[in-house]
């Protein structure tokens, strides 16, 4: 089982808190880092035309002028196709500076009219589901 260090489930908590009140809000999450910098932590947000154009860009930045982030999470919202259904999930990627690999998460859920107001209710329908990262974009 991989060991999480405290810094990262927060960074996590963070993109979590966020994208919630996005989807709440009636909004598309396109896209969110939050990492950690010897200087502290940064928030920076993606939208870009398509989620593949966010998860690009923010590769190109931690390469280039987020490079001494020493670890990160990224959330975004996608919808996930199984059999004849199709549902919304929000996709966390994390990772470590040194790691061998990324990883990643998916938390399926669903949005509830409030009644008489105008936000959403975010129920999440499971826990968190471990997915293939792929290669560590920290180098």
């Amino acid at each position: 089982m991989t060991n999480y260090s405290q810094s990262r489930y927060e960074l996590v908590a963070n993109a979590h808190e966020w994208a919630v009140s996005k989807l709440c809000a009636g909004e598309h999450v396109q896209g969110l880092l939050v990492s950690n910098h010897p200087n502290g932590k940064q928030m920076t947000k993606y939208e870009f035309e398509t989620t593949e154009a966010s998860l690009a860009r923010c590769q190109a930045e931690l390469s280039g002028e987020l490079a001494d982030a020493t670890e990160y999470a990224f959330v975004y919202s996608a919808l996930l196709k199984d059999g004849n259904d199709t549902t919304p999930v929000l996709v966390f990627r994390m990772e470590q500076r040194g790691a061998h690999a990324a990883s990643q998460f998916i938390q399926r859920y669903v949005l509830k009219k409030r009644f008489l107001s105008s936000r959403l209710k975010f129920t999440p329908l499971e826990d968190f589901q471990a997915q293939p990262a792929g290669t560590p974009w920290l180098k």
